[in-house]
């Protein structure tokens, strides 16, 4: 069975976000971390646009071969 690219996004979510607060609960990192990182924010746009440049030149790429 194929996953879609959206169950994929969804999964490295939860996991990270597990991580996250697993890490919170065992003091590893501080609320105040969390609050330093939330700033990065616009990383995520930077980063979802970057991803759909290079799934657009991925799938040029396949369909020129398939010629």
């Amino acid at each position: 069975m194929k996953m879609r690219k959206s169950q994929i996004v969804w999964s490295c979510i939860f996991i990270v976000l597990g991580i996250l607060l697993l890490m919170l609960n065992y003091g590893v990192i501080s609320w105040k971390a969390i609050k330093d990182w939330w700033k990065l924010w616009p990383l995520v746009f930077i980063i979802i646009g970057i991803g759909i440049i290079l799934s657009a030149k991925r799938e040029k790429k396949i369909e020129e071969e398939k010629k």
